[in-house]
């Protein structure tokens, strides 16, 4: 498996392009589309991150056993691994049933996912459209089309696991940078000639069928299809019984993190103004932003190091922990002061009437996100031994998020972001901010020397 600081550099300019793809489309779309229509896309976009909660840690589960598998295993397990003793042979019939495994799995969840966005979804658009003026024939096109890209969507989740497991992570970004410039061309010309917030939905359309038609042409080349024809498949029902536990407990682990992230919005609106909320989520996006592009290094380089664990290659497991450990700090100091010292001033510049929370909540804000991507590096590292022991912790820290942000403006009656961030950051400084990131340095044996490593590299 061959994943080079070219493939990060690639890595890099996907998430620069995805940025600067919304950034070049926005001004267009506040121009051209109703505040009402804005509105409702910024819905439709909402119910798209439910299709993550839907692949409920499949999909980190298949990355990594398809890793495995073209690591050279030739047994799969609910936890821990073999080491590999060949690792330039590939077992076809693993390969093969872990496919079968992988469309069957999201076949069955694109159909539930289905049902509830045509029924549950359907009766929420109709209520939205009560007072709404526009043309709402095109708001339910452009809603029952959305809902429909949505489940091929996460019926096709499987090839973005297919390219990372087996390291064609240039690839991948490749695939992703050409889709989103012909999204941002597709969807220009239709907002320019009137398809209003049809556009949206039509430029999405574009970017994922062109994502995964050069998908599909990448991973099934002629040689792979002939050599999944001619092998016999491992039985599908055993692998789905290794598979399912660590999905379950990833999935637990997502569900905690999804009540650590969005109930602070969700039940933080009940209580504080919307201009507040406003001023947060915005804050919140950008610093996300930072910890994206922070996590490069280590999401490029993952696939390889689980293929170092499987063959015990704890110094290149380290020296890439290492490096992106450095990434990660480098990033965020250099985002967090431009954004503390620019921030708002490019918000007047484009005319925002939102701006960013205060100076020092904002700092505290960048300090509680570093933090959860340091911890969260070092949890998925830990999942290259195919254990997830966080699980627990991490559904304790949604319950504590959620009890604090309830006492805090519920029982307390206190107001302003403070009681967000206290929530967001407070249950995870307790446990999971250190006990991660030490468990790794404990099991590495990481010393002061090995922090110079990254320089080598």
């Amino acid at each position: 498996m061959n994943i080079v600081k070219r493939d990060v550099a690639w890595s890099f300019f996907a998430t620069m392009s995805r940025i600067a793809a919304n950034l070049l489309i926005l001004p267009l779309v506040l121009i051209t589309l109703a505040t009402q229509d804005v509105g409702i896309w910024t819905i439709f976009i909402t119910v798209n991150s439910f299709v993550l909660i839907f692949d409920f840690g499949f999909g980190q589960t298949f990355t990594r056993n398809i890793a495995y598998i073209f690591s050279g295993a030739k047994e799969l397990k609910p936890e821990g691994f073999n080491e590999i003793e060949d690792p330039s042979e590939i077992d076809i019939s693993l390969l093969k049933g872990t496919i079968k495994v992988m469309r069957k799995y999201y076949f069955y969840a694109a159909l539930a996912f289905f049902t509830i966005i045509i029924t549950i979804g359907g009766i929420y658009l109709n209520s939205l459209l009560k007072d709404y003026s526009g043309d709402e024939r095109m708001v339910y096109y452009s809603g029952f089309l959305y809902a429909l890209l949505n489940v091929y969507q996460l019926y096709t989740l499987y090839y973005d696991s297919l390219l990372q497991g087996t390291g064609m992570i240039r690839k991948a970004k490749q695939i992703i940078i050409i889709a989103q410039v012909i999204q941002l061309i597709v969807t220009a010309i239709t907002l320019v000639y009137g398809f209003e917030l049809f556009s949206l939905v039509i430029g999405q359309f574009s970017y994922l069928t062109v994502n995964r038609l050069l998908a599909h042409r990448a991973f099934f080349t002629h040689d792979m299809k002939s050599v999944l024809a001619q092998a016999r498949e491992a039985c599908p029902k055993r692998l789905f019984a290794i598979y399912f536990p660590n999905a379950l407990k990833i999935g637990l682990t997502s569900l905690g993190g999804f009540m650590v992230t969005k109930s602070v919005i969700f039940i933080g609106s009940l209580y504080i103004s919307l201009s507040e909320i406003a001023s947060f989520g915005i804050s919140k996006q950008v610093v996300d932003v930072i910890a994206s592009v922070g996590a490069i290094w280590f999401s490029t380089f993952y696939p390889k190091l689980i293929q170092q664990r499987v063959s015990n290659g704890i110094a290149e497991i380290k020296r890439v922990y290492v490096e992106s450990k450095f990434f990660l700090l480098v990033v965020f100091i250099t985002g967090g002061i431009t954004l503390m010292i620019s921030g708002d001033l490019v918000l007047d510049m484009i005319g925002s009437k939102t701006g960013l929370i205060n100076g020092y909540a904002l700092m505290v804000l960048i300090v509680i996100s570093f933090l959860e991507a340091n911890h969260s590096m070092s949890g998925s590292l830990l999942m290259t031994k195919n254990e997830v022991p966080f699980f627990k912790a991490s559904i304790l820290s949604g319950i504590g998020t959620v009890t604090i942000l309830i006492f805090y403006y519920g029982v307390l009656s206190l107001q302003g972001i403070w009681g967000l961030l206290i929530a967001q950051g407070l249950p995870q400084l307790v446990y999971q901010n250190w006990k991660w990131p030490l468990t790794v340095y404990n099991e590495l044996n990481i010393k002061k020397d090995d922090l110079l490593l990254w320089k080598k590299a």
